[in-house]
């Protein structure tokens, strides 16, 4: 007898296996299992024995550990618990994450990790709807506000406290590249280089170790400092010259010990009064025909070639000449200084002369009148 209301329950079960289950509905007709119904807004509860999962509406979602229940997120066992849902109004998709509570109980510090929008922006750590295509909160104990980690050593983008903020290398002596593409550009308006506060200047360095600016060319470098109050120039770590804080005059590097085959200049004078000294305009970037005096220097070369240079085969930016003169007016000085020690032993020369022949003549008249 047994067997046979046995065998009558699975002849009527047969229906069920191969048909749609309806829970609160007659019309199953959108899935192999519809549910209808909740108890406040949970749906159903699998694993609830356990830290289970539940299956929630209104904002349907999925909850780890925890359900809706008298009109709050509740965990279902001891422990942590998690909600993605989704908002049907708005369209976010959001993910909720809760510190540890009681079975039963209310969530403990719900937290939103992650806020998707119907657009693809995504927001971090941030219960705000995020406007760009990526938004990280920074968080409420700690600065860091997102890390990249390395195999040792992390990297960190960090916005404080003090709303400032921080990217920062991963390790001492690490480097932040901005941008590693030729050809790429990286645009940054009034820069502080080892400085907080560049008082309205576009850059601002301020130098360690008596080091502050470098350029570097294939490892010829020139460097820039400030020693004692004055702006130094240096050429691979030594020192070529400085301007001076006080009439911002130029110092050049002159000491004996740095100099060899030191010879006297040869006669000058009869060379500068070959000089041509001009009134000019320049061509290019002259829009008021601003006049200007000097010297062309072709012509000096012709007379003092050592004070003009000339740059082959250089980009000069300036269209149909492929080398440019340059003119060393300073050598000028030391040319004009031996020249008027010239002029000087002429002059002495003459004023000898001239004495030797006031004797003369003094002597004539005295003969004349006896």
């Amino acid at each position: 007898m047994k067997r046979f209301f046995t065998f009558i329950i699975l002849l009527y079960s047969l229906p069920l296996i191969s048909q749609n289950v309806g829970i609160g509905t007659n019309n199953p007709s959108r899935a192999k299992l519809e549910l209808h119904g909740a108890v406040d807004a949970t749906s159903a509860i699998f694993g609830g024995e356990s830290t289970g999962i539940s299956l929630q509406r209104n904002w349907p979602g999925i909850g780890f550990n925890t359900y809706y229940g008298n009109g709050a997120h509740r965990y279902i066992a001891n422990g942590f618990g998690s909600l993605l849902s989704v908002d049907p109004v708005n369209g976010f998709t959001t993910l909720d994450v809760f510190f540890h509570g009681a079975a039963n109980n209310n969530v403990v510090f719900p937290n939103r990790a992650i806020v998707v929008t119907p657009q693809g922006f995504v927001g971090i750590g941030s219960p705000q709807v995020p406007t760009a295509a990526l938004r990280v909160a920074r968080g409420v104990s700690f600065d860091g506000t997102a890390m990249l980690e390395g195999s040792n050593h992390h990297s960190y983008f960090n916005k404080g406290t003090d709303e400032h903020t921080y990217i920062r290398a991963g390790k001492n002596n690490g480097a932040v590249v901005l941008n590693d593409i030729p050809g790429g550009e990286v645009i940054i308006y009034n820069a502080g280089i080892n400085s907080g506060n560049v008082f309205g200047h576009p850059l601002e360095i301020t130098q360690t170790n008596n080091k502050a600016l470098l350029i570097n060319n294939a490892g010829n470098r020139w460097g820039q400092t400030v020693e004692f109050d004055f702006f130094t120039l240096k050429f691979n770590e030594a020192y070529k010259g400085e301007f001076s804080y006080t009439d911002g005059q130029y110092a050049y590097l002159s000491d004996r010990r740095l100099k060899t085959n030191i010879k006297e200049l040869s006669p000058v004078l009869g060379k500068i009064m070959q000089l041509l000294p001009v009134d000019y305009e320049m061509i290019h970037h002259n829009p008021l025909h601003k006049k200007s005096i000097g010297f062309i220097a072709q012509d000096v070369q012709k007379i003092f070639p050592d004070l003009v240079s000339v740059k082959n085969d250089l980009a000069t930016g300036y269209d149909g000449i492929s080398s440019l003169h340059t003119l060393n007016y300073t050598g000028f000085g030391v040319i004009a200084i031996k020249a008027i020690q010239e002029q000087q032993l002429q002059i002495i020369d003459l004023k000898k002369q001239n004495e030797e022949l006031s004797k003369r003549i003094s002597l004539l008249e005295t003969t004349s009148r006896k």
